[in-house]
């Protein structure tokens, strides 16, 4: 994981960080969204404490606007839009001063999360939401396929411990791949 950069004008494509991690508080920074005035933004942050923090290219400084571990999005109507628990959520969010007000309000409920990236199925433009309703599971089933598709195995269990990231061993008898247990 990384922190965010930006494109430098008239350096060549030089890139330059506009985030810096401080681990053992942030070790990712992803989803980067900026906002109406073009030098502030928002993004998600992994780490302790997570959650959608406010940035700008102007000062490596970062502010923690939202306990939410996903992404979240800016709606030109003055909100931001977050899962929490599997509930998408809308909070007002002024985007001149960039305070939130008032309480969160409920969108939707079930609303489908993938905890190993911190990624909610949401999305939102010209007015209309669409998202994707089901209550978030990390139980994964490896399964082999041929090249028809057909499933003609599977490997292992159904894991509850978030299995991602795999990778089949050179001999195609075996499987490693990332696993998340206890947050770990």
């Amino acid at each position: 994981l990384s922190p965010l950069y930006r494109i430098a004008a008239g350096a060549g494509g030089q890139t330059v960080p506009v985030t810096t991690l401080g681990p053992p508080r942030h070790t990712g920074h992803r989803f980067p969204q900026f906002l109406p005035d073009g030098r502030h933004f928002i993004f998600n942050s992994f780490g302790n404490p997570g959650g959608v923090y406010l940035g700008s290219l102007d000062s490596p400084q970062v502010q923690q606007l939202l306990d939410a571990h996903t992404n979240a999005i800016y709606v030109p109507a003055g909100y931001l839009l977050f899962v929490r628990e599997e509930i998408l959520l809308a909070q007002r969010f002024d985007s001149s001063t960039f305070q939130l007000a008032g309480e969160p309000i409920v969108v939707a409920e079930k609303v489908s999360s993938d905890f190993s990236t911190q990624v909610a199925a949401f999305s939102t433009a010209t007015g209309l939401l669409a998202y994707r309703a089901g209550t978030a599971s990390s139980a994964r089933q490896l399964e082999w396929f041929d090249r028809s598709g057909k499933s003609i195995g599977v490997v292992g269990a159904a894991d509850p411990n978030t299995p991602f990231n795999p990778s089949i061993a050179p001999d195609g008898q075996r499987v490693a791949l990332d696993r998340q247990v206890s947050g770990n």
